[in-house]
């Protein structure tokens, strides 16, 4: 059976990195991680605007830099961005030094895209609210060292709120049985869960059979969808 949702002593012992917020609140955090992709990112935009929905998109700095525009449609909608290194790194196979470098390289790329994006508001309607930077990280994988995780939320100016999970939908996996996934997603949701999709062209089949199911089915159980991981 898959772990939808991280074993206990896994989150216990990393106290540091955020899987649930606001677990008071009937409320649940929808992500995705990877993107921008020039078709698949659209079609979820298009969906979280549909139910009126806003989420936070982990993005890989060479993505930004490839589709700045599909970028900014992240931010259009009030979606926030978030980092998710620059080359989609995984922290534990990484040098400290390397892993910093890329993560501060794509934090780059954001406050660029913020910035272009803010301009282009601006001139367009000069009372329009800007875009901001944040510091929400996610590493790629879920793999982090001790010492990455410490620099990262001691040393960083502002220092990097890093944001795991509640629940894994594991759309990237092309064998997934998407139906059971789907329901095993919507039966352990819960107050303050964080939700990880992907928009992928790996993920885009799986995701699609599932992301506006899983959104109408927890509407309809009472629950509300915020980006407000802050």
């Amino acid at each position: 059976m898959r772990f939808y949702r991280p074993p206990k002593i896994l989150s216990w012992m990393s106290s540091s990195l955020i899987w649930r917020v606001n677990i008071e609140q009937k409320e649940i955090h929808l992500t995705f991680d990877d993107g921008p992709h020039p078709t698949v990112t659209p079609r979820v935009i298009e969906i979280l605007q549909r139910h009126q929905v806003k989420a936070v998109f982990f993005c890989v700095g060479e993505n930004i830099r490839k589709y700045p525009e599909v970028a900014k449609m992240i931010l259009y909608e009030g979606h926030k961005i978030g980092n998710h290194t620059f080359n989609h790194l995984k922290g534990w196979s990484t040098s400290d030094e390397l892993y910093f470098q890329n993560i501060d390289v794509c934090d780059e790329e954001i406050e660029h895209i913020i910035e272009e994006f803010n301009k282009e508001q601006m001139l367009l309607n000069p009372k329009s609210k800007p875009a901001e930077t944040s510091n929400l990280f996610r590493p790629p994988y879920g793999r982090i060292t001790p010492s990455q995780i410490r620099e990262l939320t001691t040393s960083y100016h502002p220092p990097k709120r890093i944001i795991m999970w509640d629940l894994l939908t594991f759309d990237y996996d092309r064998r997934l049985n998407w139906k059971t996934a789907l329901y095993y997603l919507i039966k352990k949701t819960r107050n303050g869960s964080i939700v990880v999709f992907h928009d992928s062209i790996k993920a885009e089949k799986q995701l699609f059979h599932m992301l506006e199911t899983y959104i109408v089915s927890m509407k309809q159980k009472g629950f509300t969808f915020t980006n407000s991981i802050d």
